[in-house]
């Protein structure tokens, strides 16, 4: 779709749908509650293509995950992990997405932010040629709502990569493949896309994550900055995916950009 011509009803709402697409272990966590902190105009997504990506590479031979059963069924035997955490997951990415995109274009608000969690390696089951445009919808009250649709690609050092891969072994069985590392999926992204990507590296969200956000909200994103994704609360958070308790060790110990 192309871009929608100025709108000059007050009522027009704006929502940024956000893709951010890293390798493993790159501080997405982190930033996913960086933005959960906005606010009760942004939505938050926590890899709703894990899922289909395991499926897809069941007929393959399949990747080892100690919750992939339960990801599969939608509910588990894992007591620390609620089952309608596991059912969440059955519903496809689509689905959900528009859910958000529903909520936002119903609140009383302006629009508001849909940030999408997304690993590299789930650019095979993404479908790219519906989910980089802009798109005009109306809502119930006849008002425009426009749909925008971003992509960052959020780096980090690929040795620092590895090596926090590396302390993870006993969830993935330490069996890497350049699919999942997600350094060439992040190439493979960038060129589906012919370059129309942000690009964020998490160094410089710890080492000035002030500055570093605003820039990539006020100049990138096009949306305001907020002061409260500097900070989150320690412990597990309603966004988490139900593989947290595997994952998340370390980002739920941290409370800001400073020890993520």
């Amino acid at each position: 779709s192309s871009f929608p011509s100025k709108n000059t009803n007050n009522n027009n709402k704006v929502i940024t749908v956000i893709h951010c697409w890293s390798a493993p272990r790159s501080r997405s966590t982190a930033l996913l509650y960086s933005f959960e902190a906005r606010g009760d105009d942004t939505i938050v997504l926590d890899e709703p293509l894990y899922r289909e990506w395991l499926l897809h590479h069941e007929e393959r031979g399949g990747f080892e995950r100690p919750y992939k059963l339960a990801l599969f069924q939608g509910n588990s035997d894992f007591d620390s992990v609620p089952n309608e955490k596991w059912s969440k997951e059955q519903a496809p990415f689509v689905d959900r997405l528009q859910e958000c995109i529903h909520t936002l274009a119903t609140n009383k608000g302006k629009g508001g932010v849909v940030f999408v969690k997304q690993m590299a390696k789930f650019d095979v089951v993404f479908d790219f040629h519906n989910n980089h445009t802009t798109d005009k919808i109306q809502n119930n009250d006849n008002n425009n709502v426009t749909i925008i649709h971003k992509h960052v690609l959020l780096i980090r050092d690929p040795m620092a990569v590895l090596l926090s891969w590396k302390r993870s072994a006993k969830v993935h069985g330490n069996a890497p493949s350049l699919e999942e590392v997600g350094i060439l999926p992040l190439l493979n992204i960038y060129s589906k896309l012919d370059g129309n990507v942000i690009i964020l590296d998490s160094d410089d969200l710890v080492a000035n994550p002030e500055r570093t956000l605003q820039k990539l909200c006020e100049i990138d994103l096009k949306i305001d900055y907020r002061e409260t994704m500097l900070s989150w609360k320690a412990g597990p958070h309603a966004c988490d995916g139900p593989w947290a308790k595997w994952w998340y060790t370390s980002v739920h110990e941290s409370t800001g950009w400073a020890n993520a």
